[in-house]
Parts: C-alpha cells; structure tokens; sequence
C-alpha cells in the first residue's frame, strides 16, 4: 500500500510497503515544511505538496511530481507567478484537495483566500480574498457540493462553515455554530452518511444532517482539537485530539481517551 506524509520540518515521505519503511525525497527542495498534500482521484502516483518554511509556514509554492515523489518540480501556483513576492510577504498556503470526482479540479486554501483550478494548477481563478481557508471538504455523493472552513480574523465564518452547490464557484454560509465561540474548528465527512458534515474545535463537536444548512452540538472532549476524523466505513466512530487522542462509538456523543503521550 502507498502511502505519504509531510511533515512540519522533515519533508515529503512515503512509503510502498504499508509503512513498515519511509524514504524522503524532498531534502534537495529550497525548504524542509510539507503540511498539505494532494493526489487526484486513481492517479496516486501524481502528487501536489506544499513547501513551506518550517518555522513561519511562509509559502515557497507547490510542487508537483508525476512519479509518487521520486522527482519534484515548482507548479505555476508559487509566489513569483502570484505576484506576493519574497518570504517577507508571509503569505500562507493552508491546504490543497482535488476534487474526488472531477478530473484535473484542484482548490487551494490560503491566506489569500481560495483558489480554482480546473487543469490540475496550470491556471487559476481566485474566488474568495478576505479569507483564510484552512480546510476544504467535499459531499461523498454530490460533486456539487464543497465545503470551507475560514478563519479570517475580521470575517463572520469562525462560527460556521461556507457551503457551495456550484462546484466551487460561490459560497454561502451555515447557520452559526452555537457555542463554537470563534474557535479554529477542522471539518469531516463521510461516505457513511453523506449529508452529515462534522465540525470539531477547542470547543466541541457538532454534527450537521443537512449537508452544513444547521448543525446540533454533539459534546466536548476533555482535550485540545489539532486533529479530527470520522469513519468512512461507520460514522459512529470518531477520533479527535491533541497530545493525546479521544474516540467515540457513538457518533460524537461521548469520547473516550484512547492514547496517553507519557506512556
């Protein structure tokens, strides 16, 4: 099974034999952060990274390889082309998801807003500016449907999650996420269920059955949110957590600690 991992300051690794062995292949690149990678749909040997500072997360651009990572090669989207200059301009790419449906759709979220592109970053069109687009998700079942999570400071969406129904071509808001209180949250979904869309923080977790019209608070666990997943198989089973790691059974009613970082 392949398998990839970027990490804050060690690169771009993978592995070919289900984790038992890792090889980096990045350490040549002008930087050492990879912390979003992308591979469209049946090509996993086609692979998007993002080269960041390791200490700021100043971008250094994407790049691409068409090898699973054996080679590596600057994309058109890196901060020449986009006119945001040197390191001192701190600008910040977030996260990078091809559509899992449509061939060669690619968006980026970054500190700039988001970006669209529909010949795999070849070009681009910027949808949204005054936004930080952290995470990106899409409806398991309806290509229509996208998913954002934006967390400008001086914007209305901290407490709710950006919905489009045109592929990606405008948002709309949620209904606000009472209780999330402004807290950076990440989103989930799954083919489990697929108009339910999850939302995870500091401050809890909420569930939404109408593909992120509304959502209902689920509970909060006794731990800090800096990761938060849901089966695709069952949707009663959630991991969510910092140091350590919480799980539910349950669909995010209770958590339980499953890891302990001392031990």
């Amino acid at each position: 099974q392949q398998l990839y991992l970027g990490s804050r300051s060690g690169g771009f690794w993978r592995s070919f034999d289900e984790g038992n062995s890792w090889q980096n292949t990045t350490d040549f690149l002008i930087a050492s952060g990879v912390n979003t990678i992308a591979t469209p749909p049946n090509h996993p040997d086609t692979v998007l990274i993002n080269v960041r500072n390791a200490s700021n997360g100043t971008t250094h651009g994407i790049y691409q390889s068409f090898d699973a990572g054996s080679s590596w090669a600057l994309s058109n989207f890196n901060p020449t082309t986009l006119g945001w200059g040197g390191l001192g301009d701190n600008s910040k790419i977030y996260t990078i998801a091809y559509h899992p449906s449509i061939h060669n759709l690619v968006f980026v979220g970054t500190s700039r807003g988001l970006f669209r592109s529909v010949d795999g970053l070849q070009s681009w069109t910027q949808l949204l500016s005054n936004a930080e687009i952290v995470d990106i998700a899409f409806h398991p079942t309806d290509p229509s449907i996208v998913y954002l999570y934006d967390t400008y400071y001086w914007g209305n969406n901290q407490s709710a999650v950006l919905r489009s129904t045109d592929i990606g071509l405008s948002f709309s808001s949620s209904a606000n996420l009472a209780g999330n209180n402004d807290a950076n949250g990440i989103i989930s979904t799954t083919a489990a269920c697929p108009n339910c869309v999850y939302f995870a923080s500091n401050n809890g977790v909420w569930r939404s059955d109408d593909a992120a019209l509304s959502f209902s608070f689920l509970s909060n666990p006794n731990e800090s949110c800096d990761g938060f997943a849901v089966s695709d198989i069952d949707s009663l089973h959630l991991i969510y957590g910092y140091l350590d790691s919480h799980a539910s059974s349950d669909g995010g009613y209770s958590f339980n600690q499953v890891t302990d970082w001392a031990n």
